[in-house]
């Protein structure tokens, strides 16, 4: 959207209500570095936003950031007590379950084996492996760690000949 003299601008919208919560122009953000004034402002909106509207995700939000710092504290260090490093690998399976961003359904890896042209006992143990290999990079199935909420991928196809 561009105002009256040009200048364009960028709605934030809320994921929870679809509410537009700000609108300007692009604020420039670094990838690295401090964001600047006109980024922590629209933090500042956004947090007033869930607080006063989204009270329970807000809260969700403040205990995933003391989850982060306790990580990042905690894994600075090295622990002789042994109840230590359990907990540090619990978080860091949650922030890793939060932050992953690809991921390969079962559909989508037999879609990738399809154009090989394989008999289908080839194609279900291309499957099997592919399954594997995504299961264990994604800490999924065998390798979900624990206690944490991580989503699950879709249940095997059985393939018969």
């Amino acid at each position: 959207m561009t105002n009256g003299n040009g200048t364009i601008k960028y709605t934030t919208t809320c994921k929870f209500c679809g509410k537009a919560v700000a609108e300007a122009p692009a604020l420039d953000i670094p990838l690295i570095g401090d964001a600047g004034k006109r980024a922590k402002d629209l933090q500042t909106i956004m947090g007033k936003h869930l607080h006063s509207k989204h009270p329970d995700q807000f809260a969700q939000g403040i205990a995933y950031m003391d989850e982060v710092l306790s990580f990042l504290v905690f894994a600075a260090f090295h622990h002789e007590d042994p109840s230590v490093p359990p907990r540090i690998e619990r978080i860091r399976a949650e922030i890793f379950a939060q932050v992953r961003k690809n991921t390969f359904t079962d559909a989508m890896l037999e879609h990738l084996t399809a154009g090989f042209g394989l008999d289908p006992q080839e194609a279900a143990d291309v499957n099997q492996a592919l399954r594997a290999v995504r299961n264990a990079c994604c800490e999924f199935a065998e390798h979900a760690p624990a206690g944490v909420n991580s989503p699950a991928p879709s249940p095997p196809l059985i393939l018969t000949a």
